[in-house]
């Protein structure tokens, strides 16, 4: 019985730290929305990846029609949404539209939801939009052991009010 309660209280405990985040390092909620596919697939929206640059690269693949969203530890400093590849061959730059934003170390930094829309004939449309009311709610759903140890921070263009009192700085 000793054992297990021992095997217990360190499995807890490094559970618990998992979430720490060293000097230099801060938490970033992705949220990647996309409304229409681009090619119709049984599993996912037809984008074959989707690139962030800065101080670190990230790279998302299989997308899904709908909200995709994701909270990773990452360097702090300057990122900026890059490239979204199609096919093969097809592409769009995004780095030209502005959609930049900071990680602050030892936060959850949440720079915007970015919008995805396939308008058809090869075209698209992309926006980079402030929800924190949704991000907020998805981080107490789904990332809640992360959420309550952390503060949340807007680090997109503007000010966000409601994240300020909704958060312990």
């Amino acid at each position: 019985m000793k054992k297990i309660t021992l095997l217990l209280m360190l499995l807890f405990s490094y559970n618990s730290n998992s979430s720490d985040l060293k000097d230099n390092e801060g938490y970033l909620l992705v949220r990647i929305i996309i409304n229409d596919p681009f090619i119709i697939t049984n599993t996912n929206a037809g984008i074959r990846k989707l690139l962030l640059n800065g101080e670190d690269r990230h790279t998302f693949e299989d997308l899904k029609i709908g909200v995709n969203s994701y909270l990773i530890k990452t360097d702090v400093g300057s990122y900026y949404w890059d490239t979204l590849k199609i096919g093969a061959y097809s592409y769009y730059p995004l780095k030209k539209m502005a959609f930049n934003f900071q990680v602050k170390e030892k936060k959850i930094n949440y720079p915007g939801d970015l919008i995805i829309t396939n308008k058809g004939s090869g075209t698209a449309s992309f926006d980079f939009v402030n929800r924190s009311t949704l991000a907020l709610l998805d981080l107490k759903e789904n990332h809640s052991n992360i959420y309550t140890k952390n503060n949340v921070i807007y680090s997109g263009r503007g000010r966000d009010i409601f994240i300020q009192e909704n958060s312990e700085e």
